[in-house]
Order: structure tokens, then C-alpha cells, then sequence
């Protein structure tokens, strides 16, 4: 069976879940110009992976890199399994 490339994806973190042996999120890339953003699943099954997520909040700017699985049907997203994840920045602030 042929790998699969590797995917680099720079976003923010939305939707963050805990499951039974893996963490979950949406993540949302802006797209330039007149492409629309990107939403994809990010899941996550690796120990240092899942402590990074647990460091997370709603909103954080977070880089990743992982593998793009093949679309199924019962999904709403594209899923990406990934082999790190990075904490870039911390949520944006509202302004009031």
C-alpha cells in the first residue's frame, strides 16, 4: 500500500474533544484571496500529541502535520491523523 504525503495546515482550533485513545478538533484555515477557508477534523493519537491538545484553548492558533485520510461518507469534515501538533499562539482577544 502506497504512503500517504504529509499535510502542513496552520489554523485555529475550534470544537475540541476528548475520546476514548484519541483527542479531536476542528481546524479552520483562512483562505487567501477569494478561496474560501478550510474546515478539517485534526485527530490526534499520540502521548506527546494529546499532552500538547490538553495545553489548548477554544480559538488557539495551532500548527499541525499529518496525513489526510480518505473521505468516508459519515464524516462532515476531512480527517487528518496527526504526527505533531504545535501550540502557536493563544486565542485572539474580542475587542470591545
Amino acid at each position: 500500500m502506497p504512503t500517504r504525503p504529509s499535510i502542513a495546515l496552520v489554523g485555529r482550533a475550534s470544537r475540541l474533544r476528548c475520546h476514548s485513545g484519541h483527542v479531536s478538533f476542528l481546524l479552520t484555515v483562512k483562505g487567501k484571496g477569494q478561496r474560501p477557508e478550510l474546515v478539517v477534523e485534526c485527530q490526534a493519537h499520540r502521548k506527546a500529541d494529546i499532552e500538547a491538545f490538553e495545553t489548548m484553548d477554544e480559538g488557539s492558533l495551532v500548527g499541525v502535520i499529518g496525513t489526510l485520510l480518505p473521505i468516508a461518507e459519515q464524516h462532515a469534515h476531512s480527517i487528518v491523523r496527526l504526527d505533531r501538533l504545535e501550540i502557536l499562539g493563544k486565542p485572539r482577544q474580542e475587542v470591545a
